[in-house]
């Protein structure tokens, strides 16, 4: 079964039930390779690029790795 449960339930179930956590964040000045390699690393297909005041300007996706919000 995947996180999302199955047809239909997916809009029913609360946001940390199928959210990544902890959050997988890098510095929006790190490389992209960098970011790439991190990501496979640990095994996430989503992170979120924050600045330095940690307030998130965007947001990427390991290629293949789904459609989201904001993808």
């Amino acid at each position: 079964m995947s996180r999302a449960g199955g047809p239909g339930r997916l809009a029913t179930r609360p946001v940390t039930e199928v959210m990544s956590s902890p959050v997988f964040s890098v510095d929006v000045d790190i490389l992209l390779g960098d970011a790439l390699e991190a990501m496979v690393r640990t095994g996430r297909r989503h992170l979120v690029a924050v600045d330095s005041d940690r307030a998130v300007p965007g947001r990427a996706r390991r290629p293949g790795g789904g459609r989201g919000v904001g993808a």
